[in-house]
Parts: structure tokens; C-alpha cells; sequence
């Protein structure tokens, strides 16, 4: 009688001990999303959470299985970080778990963002001299290799000079022709490397 209770609590014990989870709150997140990561594990384990894109990692955070054998971990995704599928491993001495997001960019973040330097907001007159300037920028890093565009006082378009840092400039003059009054200074811009 005493084998069979000892036979029944070691069979009782392995679903236990190989016993190793991983869930996220949701299947799929737009950048800048808190990624909710949950899972169950062996009470005071020491564990490892790795989130792996295509051949590399994207992080990778040691996280302690709790005495109730659950672990939990929250983590912005960046957006800076890569779009696409993603892989999220938890990982014990023992054995690992995965579970499958996908990452998508917010609509905000698939366009670049200009800040104009110059000219300030003012008086100009007809024939004055004017530099206009621009900051091209993508989640606060600078665009070094973008087509900057213009359109002045209804001229064609002309190109702003890449002065490197992300910043982009050109000279210009008010024509003589120019109507008086409030004028819009429209800036467009491209990623000249669209693989990049």
C-alpha cells in the first residue's frame, strides 16, 4: 500500500516540477504599448525573459518565480524597437517557454517629424533674405538621409541642402511679386532609403 501512495505522489509531483508557463495580456501591440508578461514557474526559481526578433535579441530581463509559482514582468514597447513577430521566452535551469506576438507601429510613428528652426514667426519684407531651416527627426533620433522638400510662394518645388544631423536648410529670396500678407511655408520630406 505504502508503494502505491508513493508511486501516486511522485506522479502527482512531475507535472509540478517541469511545470512552466508564458502568456502576454495580449497577442498583438503598436508601439509604445505596455507588454504584460505572465506566467507559472517553480517557487523560487530564477528565471530569464528574453524577447528574440528574426537572429537577435531585443531584450533580456532576470525575473524570480514568486513562492506562489507565478512570475510576472511589464515592459514598454519601445519605438525604437523592431516591427514584426516576436518571440517571448521565459526560460528556468530547466526548461523554457514561448509564446508569439506581433509588434506594429502606431500611425505616428511610420512618419518623420519636422520642427522648423528658421524663420521665425515675424514681418518680412519683399526681396528680404531668408534662411530657412528644418530638424528632421523619427521617435527623437535625427534623419540623416532624407529628401527635404519645399514649396514658396507658389514657385515649384526646390530641395533643402542636407547639412548633416538631421538638419536640412536652404537661402531663399522674397520675391518682388510676392503677395502681401500671412504666407504658409509647406515642408514635405522622404526617406531617400526606403530599405533603410
Amino acid at each position: 500500500m505504502r508503494k502505491i501512495f508513493a508511486v501516486l505522489a511522485a506522479i502527482l509531483l512531475i507535472p509540478f516540477i517541469s511545470s512552466l508557463s508564458i502568456t502576454t495580456d495580449k497577442g498583438n501591440y503598436s508601439k509604445g504599448e505596455i507588454m504584460q508578461i505572465n506566467g507559472d514557474c517553480i517557487p523560487n526559481d530564477t528565471l530569464t525573459i528574453v524577447a528574440e526578433y528574426k537572429n537577435g535579441d531585443i531584450f533580456s530581463t532576470p525575473v524570480s518565480c514568486s513562492l506562489d509559482g507565478v512570475f510576472g514582468l511589464k515592459r514598454e514597447i519601445d519605438f525604437t524597437d523592431p516591427s514584426g513577430e516576436w518571440f517571448v521566452k521565459v526560460s528556468s535551469p530547466k526548461t523554457e517557454a514561448k509564446a508569439r506576438i506581433i509588434v506594429t507601429q502606431k500611425a505616428e510613428s511610420a512618419f518623420y517629424l519636422i520642427t522648423f528652426l528658421s524663420p521665425s514667426a515675424g514681418k518680412y519684407k519683399r526681396t528680404s533674405g531668408i534662411t530657412l531651416s528644418v530638424k528632421v527627426s523619427d521617435s527623437g533620433n535625427p534623419i540623416s538621409d532624407a529628401t527635404v522638400s519645399a514649396w514658396l510662394f507658389g514657385r515649384e518645388k526646390v530641395f533643402l541642402e542636407n547639412k548633416g544631423n538631421g538638419i536640412y536648410s536652404l537661402n531663399f529670396e522674397i520675391p518682388f511679386e510676392a503677395p502681401l500678407g500671412g504666407k504658409e511655408i509647406n515642408i514635405t520630406t522622404k526617406n531617400s532609403n526606403p530599405e533603410s
